[in-house]
């Protein structure tokens, strides 16, 4: 029997609500922080979830997902996204084992190749099937082959205007996918997805077919685990023209490279840890769209879901489209370390490298970034200052939306202070008080910040104040925080040369008491959640 890590996290929250989750693939900088004291998880020891329940969840979540993808006319907006199903199947992929016969039976269905025949012992393709007796032709690259068929509705334009037997489309999607490959596990360095075992040859096979009128544009299966790790082997199924009609954003071009990125990373992905938190493996896919296809920039689209707009709600919240809106934390590391440092942070989850470990998803954030001579702590908390003004601190950043505030204080000489006040946070998440001086506020004038947090060393807070000049950002500092978490600083706060101060709260904290079937992070009950930050702001001349 395999571990169950990743089990009950996404699928028993989409029996009820795979509508809402989405599971959405694509649709129509700074500088790093001073280093902080080490930090420590602890994750307490907790029994696993059932492996045969977290079996049949994942089949039943693949049914319901299929069964609404199949009802919906074309894939949606931002606001009603297309589904992707590369997660939940393999989460289904990576829970044969615990199923009975009769599940199992139903489950390769689902799991099957196109090209599977419907008498053999993966039955026939409950999503895509290949019409029975159709010869399947493929053409391939140094490291892809793409497979299609020329009968029936998954069949792509027949059309070949240089006359090379094979359909236009066709070598536009193995030039596309070659591409791809050479990006991002020649350039990038990842490490290529495990040989293929079932296609003609041990490459990677994709296979066409007419999946945008079930609203997907493209999705991955991991197909057969490579040793005693959660390395798999795997195959990926893309659409066969992102036509306007059913793709109404960008050119069919853009969402073929698009998803093409995002789903050859999940069998990448596959090679490192098939079960590792769908927050690190979704949101890195939607990182790697725009790291590979810059100008395209579809992935914007899940910044109405992302910490930019609900910085509120915790990082690897992994029960919402949020895990695709993760993208820009991967994007703020990267441009604060480098492309390296995603790449390093795989490096630390690959269970294939130690089976017997448990390198899940924030643990390996807080491990590479600790390597790098800071925190989780300060980087997350920088991290949640510079979204109140992304065009200041991304590349792209100026077509960012700006992270909200949670309260606002406008200070006048006649009342000059906040009082104390408090913002809950839940764990991995943050919140931005705002304060404007009112007129007449001389140059001398100062803004007194008090912070009374919870204690630093058990649940990393972390607090940052900047001062604004217009939408300009003029000045900021850390607020150092002691043992206990209380910490003030003082900040310039004359009207003629401030229009704002921010003040974000950060709560960093990572423990967790892992495997509790929970949306979070190795599936663990987060140990640091509806704490208290205490803050009072006063202006004084």
């Amino acid at each position: 029997m395999r571990n169950t890590r990743r089990s009950t996290a996404a699928l028993l929250t989409a029996l009820g609500t795979t509508a809402a989750l989405g599971f959405s693939l694509l649709s129509p900088a700074a500088t790093a922080s001073p280093p902080a004291p080490q930090e420590q998880l602890t994750p307490a020891a907790a029994p696993e979830p059932s492996a045969e329940e977290a079996a049949d969840a994942a089949l039943s979540a693949v049914q319901a997902e299929v069964a609404e993808a199949t009802a919906a006319d074309a894939p949606g907006s931002a606001d009603d996204p297309a589904r992707d199903l590369t997660l939940l199947l393999t989460d289904l992929a990576t829970h044969l084992d615990d199923l009975g016969p009769a599940e199992r039976r139903t489950a390769h269905q689902y799991l099957a190749r196109p090209s599977d025949a419907g008498g053999d012992n993966l039955g026939g393709g409950l999503i895509v099937k290949y019409p029975d007796g159709a010869p399947v032709r493929n053409s391939c690259s140094t490291d892809v082959c793409v497979n299609w068929v020329e009968t029936g509705k998954h069949r792509p334009s027949l059309t070949d205007s240089d006359d090379n037997d094979v359909p236009d489309y066709v070598d536009t999607t193995r030039i596309t996918m070659q591409d791809v490959w050479d990006f991002e596990v020649d350039d990038l360095g990842y490490k290529a997805p495990p040989p293929d075992t079932r296609g003609a040859n041990d490459k990677a096979d994709v296979y066409i077919a007419e999946i945008g009128d079930d609203a997907l544009y493209g999705y991955c299966i991991p197909e057969t685990q490579v040793g005693s790790a959660w390395a798999f082997t795997s195959y990926c199924v893309l659409d066969d023209d992102y036509a306007a009609d059913e793709f109404p954003t960008n050119t069919p071009l853009e969402n073929l490279q698009a998803t093409a990125a995002h789903e050859f990373f999940h069998a990448i992905q596959y090679g490192y840890d098939a079960g590792e938190d769908s927050w690190l493996t979704e949101g890195t896919a939607a990182w790697m769209e725009d790291q590979a296809y810059d100008d395209v920039d579809d992935n914007r689209q899940y910044l109405s879901s992302s910490p930019l707009s609900h910085p509120g709600r915790p990082l690897d919240h992994s029960a919402s489209i949020g895990i695709y809106g993760s993208w820009i934390w991967w994007r703020y590391l990267s441009e604060t370390f480098g492309n390296e440092v995603v790449r390093d942070i795989w490096d630390r989850a690959d269970d294939s490298a130690n089976p017997a470990g448990n390198r899940y998803s924030m643990k390996a954030v807080t491990n590479e970034l600790a390597s790098r001579g800071t925190s989780v702590r300060a980087v997350f908390g920088r991290f949640g200052s510079d979204n109140r003004a992304p065009a200041h601190f991304y590349e792209e950043g100026a077509a960012y939306p700006s992270a909200p505030f949670a309260k606002r204080f406008n200070l006048t000489s006649a009342n000059r202070t906040s009082g104390f006040r408090v913002l809950e946070l839940d764990h991995m998440s943050q919140g931005t008080i705002q304060v404007k001086p009112g007129a007449g506020f001389g140059s001398s004038w100062e803004l007194i910040v008090t912070v009374d947090a919870p204690p630093r060393l058990r649940h990393q807070p972390f607090a940052h104040v900047v001062v604004y000049d217009g939408d300009a950002p003029v000045g900021q500092s850390t607020i150092a925080l002691n043992k206990a978490g209380e910490g003030s600083t003082s900040v310039p706060f004359g009207s003629d040369e401030v229009t704002r101060v921010d003040l974000t709260l950060t709560n960093a904290g990572r423990a967790y008491q892992c495997w509790k079937g929970t949306q979070y992070s190795c599936l663990g009950r987060p140990l640091d959640d509806n704490l208290d930050f205490r803050y009072r702001v006063t202006a004084r001349p």
